[in-house]
This record gives C-alpha cells, structure tokens and sequence, in this order.
C-alpha cells in the first residue's frame, strides 16, 4: 500500500512540476546564472563548471558574467538540448527585469562565439557543442550579460504577455489555449515586448 502511495505522489508530482532539466555553467571569471529572474548558482572559477537544476516549465535562461582577467567568455549545456551559441542574446548593460520573461531584448546583439584558445577543452565536463560565447566588443567588453527563452512555441494558459516573434520581429505571439500563436504588426511596424505593442520601425534599429 505504501509503494502504491508513494507512487501516485510521484506521478502527481510530475503533473505539477513536470519534468526537471539540468546542466552545467560557467563564466570567466566571476559570474551568476538565473532562470526566470531567480538567482540558481555563482560561479567564480572559469575552470570549473557549476551544476544546475530547474523545471522544464521555466521560460528564460540568464548569465551575468564579469570579466577581471584577459579574455571573458560564458558556457553552459542543458539536459533539453540547449547550449551556449550564437542563439542567445547578449548586451553589455541590463535594465531591471532584463532576466525574466518579459523584457524586451530585441535590441540586444546576437552573441558572438568567442575563438580564443586560451581555454582549450576546459572545462571538459561541458560538451563541446556549447560555445564560449560574448558580445562582439570582445575583451573591450568587461561585464556582459545574456539570456534565452525557452519554449517558444508554448506558453502559460492565460498568460496576457504578447511576445516578439523569435523568426520574424515583424511579428508578435499570443498565447491561445497554451499555445503561441504568431500574428503580424501593420506594415512598417515591428513588435516592442516592452510597450507590449507594435512600433514604427525607425524605433526598432534591430528591427528590418
């Protein structure tokens, strides 16, 4: 009786919270990880990599990395799948919010995958398909910061948050019944998450 107990508890559970995601990060040199504005772990040691843990329903992924050495690089690799690469999103300043779900980085630059060999296959329990990656000002760049969303065909049943489309910045995503729906701006307009409407083009620099 009390496996079968125990049993209906874990399943419960895992209809709750869902599967768990892990991995593994670091930054050189001192840096901080966060998944949906929540602080997960402080590295300090480019040489080693940082285990991590959160559930598969969080949506964004965040690094804060200052660089106090010759060269400043950001790595990670998760059990779903994503790695560091140029997919994420880099800036070197972050306005409040800038780790959560809804800010608005359509202006920040696509990250630039560092090669420099300073760091060799270190540290070698990241896999190599995850970059060392930067902004493009490169070691004139001393603290940076980058993000990615997750699930960007999925999202919270009654989530009011429109977001920019990650194919097209001419378009935005609603969410309808759990899913993302993707819907066009007017022409000559693109989708600013932060006003949470469609603007002009000539205030979306990034946007063309």
């Amino acid at each position: 009786m009390n496996l079968i107990l125990v049993t209906i508890c874990s399943i419960l559970l895992t209809q709750v919270h869902g599967d768990v995601i892990s991995g593994r990060v670091t930054c050189d040199n001192i840096g901080k990880f966060f998944v949906d504005g929540q602080l997960e772990t402080s590295t300090d040691r480019w040489t080693a990599s940082y285990p991590v843990s959160f559930p598969d329903t969080s949506f964004v992924l965040a690094f804060d990395c200052l660089d106090v050495g010759v060269i400043g690089g950001i790595r990670g690799s998760f059990s779903n799948g994503v790695v560091t690469d140029s997919s994420w999103r880099c800036s070197t300043s972050a306005p409040e919010g800038w780790n959560k779900l809804g800010f608005d980085d359509s202006k920040w630059q696509d990250a630039t995958i560092q090669t420099h060999t300073n760091w060799g296959n270190r540290p070698s329990s990241i896999p190599s398909e995850a970059k060392w990656i930067w902004t493009a000002g490169d070691t004139a760049d001393r603290h940076v910061f980058c993000r990615r969303r997750l699930h960007p065909a999925t999202c919270v049943k009654g989530d009011k948050t429109l977001v920019v489309d990650s194919n097209d910045c001419k378009r935005f995503r609603q969410c309808v019944h759990g899913t993302y729906v993707s819907m066009p701006c007017a022409p000559e307009t693109g989708f600013h998450e932060g006003q949470q409407r469609c603007e002009h083009l000539y205030l979306l620099p990034n946007c063309n």
